[in-house]
């Protein structure tokens, strides 16, 4: 299996098990908004060191909560480790609410709010200080640090399902710190997933 779809096999079955319906979004849900037009031309002007599609998917999946009214809106290597539904706070916060900083591997707003966070993404108009590696760049992670610096947003760590250990981000930096002290250099996300939820069962049984 394609390791993409492996881990986000192993994340939508953290999810179900533990009684969430997960619904995987993509590039048509958000280009359902009536805005979205006007977003992706916006949007895919931004300058980045990524690759192009990677970054405007990070854009257009706050576009995709948009249109099917808000929620909360996970990544693909965010493993439920034993967070359910009444676990999360009620009811929606008026704020668009990130739960760990300006990362946003897993927030909380209404559809209004992520609306107006596109509207500031696609409306962002580049500084001197946005360089990476040399070369002008920016991302959705960037912009919302912009936002959390100018209380546009908010982080909430006390009721952060990260912080509290009922759900696990396998970040990109976190695999690498793995594979640079296990030697295992070919260590992926999907392998951790399975590991966290192999050790979860384990903990249940």
């Amino acid at each position: 299996m394609d390791e993409g779809l492996g881990l986000l096999a192993e994340w939508e079955r953290s999810w179900r098990v533990n009684c969430w319906e997960p619904i995987i979004l993509n590039h048509t849900h958000a280009m359902q908004h009536e805005k979205s037009a006007t977003w992706y031309e916006k949007l895919s002007k931004l300058p980045s060191v990524n690759g192009e599609l990677y970054e405007l998917s990070c854009y257009l999946r706050h576009a995709a909560m948009a249109s099917v009214g808000g929620g909360i809106m996970v990544d693909n290597d965010v493993i439920n480790m034993n967070f359910r539904p009444d676990d999360m706070m009620d009811p929606l916060p008026k704020t668009y609410t990130t739960f760990e900083g300006s990362v946003p591997s897993m927030v909380y707003a209404s559809s209004s709010e992520y609306e107006r966070i596109v509207d500031y993404m696609a409306n962002y108009e580049i500084k001197d200080t946005d360089v990476a590696r040399g070369k002008p760049h920016t991302s959705d992670m960037h912009i919302l640090y912009d936002m959390v610096m100018k209380k546009l947003i908010k982080v909430d760590y006390k009721h952060s399902p990260i912080n509290n250990r009922k759900v696990f981000h396998i970040s990109t930096a976190r695999v690498n710190y793995h594979k640079a002290n296990t030697g295992l250099s070919m260590l992926t996300k999907r392998d951790l997933a399975r590991l966290i939820l192999g050790f979860v069962q384990t903990q249940l049984s």
